[in-house]
């Protein structure tokens, strides 16, 4: 999550986020905005994209090329000591764009379903979706963001959000802005999925669901 101190309105965090999307759709399979922007905040404190590029290369340069040309600035995060860094891996960039701090997650084909769940939040809602995979002893869960079958760990293929649920036991997907701690403690019942889709190759593509705004 960002660490912006002042929220801002939710009309002005689209507006910049659709120019960045706009900006990179073509390098992408999927890309769309996440966090509390999705879920219908009229102010927003974390502004969130979710994409899926074809190439990762290719969508990271473009990035390090907006940097160069000042279109963007890498954004900077406090630490110990007061100290600040920046976050620009390969997975997870933040940058400040025309007043607006903006974070890009990036996925592929087999976690797109997970990650966009993830980053949707809230993150509480999340927190208490974790602890019950635990507490009713799943037999698969996720690990450095993708998801995996504990018996072998072998990966599963989160290609969407409707997966992500069944996996969850619920059998359709929660609205964005429905995403709260009560709504899993009703839905999730501990009727875990016995068959899943194994996870492939990286460059494999697999189908995604279309946005759920």
């Amino acid at each position: 999550m960002s660490e912006t101190k002042q929220a801002i309105p939710a009309h002005l965090a689209t507006r910049r986020v659709n120019e960045v999307i706009e900006d990179l759709r073509d390098l992408c399979v999927q890309i769309e905005p996440a966090g509390s922007l999705r879920r219908g905040r009229d102010m927003v404190n974390d502004v969130e994209i979710v994409a899926l590029p074809k190439r990762r290369t290719d969508l990271l340069a473009r990035l390090d090329r907006w940097v160069l040309l000042g279109e963007i600035s890498k954004a900077f995060y406090g630490g110990a000591a007061g100290k600040q860094s920046n976050r620009w891996g390969d997975k997870y960039r933040g940058f400040e764009y025309r007043g607006v701090r903006i974070e890009i997650f990036l996925a592929d084909a087999d976690n797109w379903g997970y990650i966009y769940w993830l980053r949707t939040g809230t993150g509480q809602a999340n927190q208490f979706v974790m602890q019950q995979l635990l507490a009713r002893k799943a037999p698969y869960g996720p690990l450095e963001g993708y998801w995996y079958w504990y018996p072998g760990r072998r990966k599963i293929s989160v290609p969407d959000e409707l997966e992500l649920f069944r996996l969850l036991g619920i059998m359709h997907v929660i609205p964005p802005g429905a995403r709260r701690e009560e709504a899993y403690r009703t839905l999730m019942t501990g009727n875990w999925a016995t068959t899943v889709t194994w996870a492939g190759a990286e460059d494999e593509m697999k189908p995604v669901q279309g946005r759920l705004l």
